[in-house]
């Protein structure tokens, strides 16, 4: 017997962890990174596919100096869960760090399709430092997308106007310039924006219509060790968001209100 399993069975060798509902044993495995949840197959049969039920993915990686075999043993790890994946996912995760990962990072375009087709709500991503990143475009039009966190260091080359997220309530992470216009967001809630510095304030009341029922809106200025926060606005007071309550991934946290 495993280490890890002695800690399953009580004194008397009953197994109470594993007779535990099927719904609690899944928000426990939900609160912890996805290659732990996946580590818990090997305890006992009730066990080993429990795993691919959880609704939410956490990876997290921190690469070497070099793209070595961690690096394909990280990317063969996502491909698997994903591939082996038996319900819809409410929440993936991605916080990746190293200076050489371009492997890891070639693979974000096709995973990120596999959880849109399984009806992706919440979507983490943290990746650096990287060069811009070919996000897919149906990560744009996703009708289920209700949360999306891009970190700061990450850029894209998806074009603004062909947006349309009509499920997003909570947007943070984006960089906005000034000859780039939002598209509208309908249900969106709580939106965090990095701006350059010479923003032209005269866009704000364009960028507050393309998110009418807006409740909270910051806007960051990039500068040389970080962001500052230039604008904090809330015109409804705080309302709860999808995911808020829950565990954020390691190295996410939110902006503040």
């Amino acid at each position: 017997m495993t280490s890890l399993s002695k800690h399953v069975y009580t004194g008397d060798g009953e197994d109470k962890i594993s007779s535990l509902p099927e719904a609690l044993l899944l928000h426990i495995l939900s609160l912890m990174p996805t290659h732990y949840a996946v580590r818990t197959s090997i305890l006992s049969l009730r066990w080993k596919d429990l795993w691919a039920l959880v609704p939410s993915l956490d990876f997290e990686w921190m690469s070497s100096n070099t793209v070595d075999n961690n690096d394909l043993s990280f990317v063969n790890f996502v491909d698997h869960v994903l591939l082996h994946k038996l319900t819809s996912i409410e929440r993936i995760s991605f916080y990746v760090r190293g200076p050489d990962s371009e492997v890891v990072a070639s693979c974000l375009h096709e995973w990120l399709r596999v959880a849109i087709r399984c009806h992706v709500q919440v979507i983490y991503i943290q990746m650096c430092p990287f060069p811009p990143l070919s996000l897919p475009s149906e990560l744009f039009t996703c009708k289920t997308l209700t949360r999306l966190q891009l970190a700061r260091e990450l850029e894209f080359d998806t074009p603004l106007s062909s947006v349309w997220l009509p499920n997003l309530r909570d947007l943070q992470g984006l960089d906005f310039a000034d000859d780039n216009k939002l598209p509208l967001f309908p249900n969106l809630i709580r939106l965090n924006l990095i701006v350059p510095d010479d923003y032209s304030w005269r866009l704000l009341p364009d960028l507050l219509c393309s998110a009418p029922n807006l409740a909270t809106l910051v806007l960051w200025k990039c500068v040389e060790k970080g962001v500052n926060r230039l604008f904090p606005f809330n015109s409804r007071g705080k309302e709860q968001l999808p995911g808020e309550g829950s565990t954020v991934p390691k190295g996410f946290k939110d902006l503040p209100n």
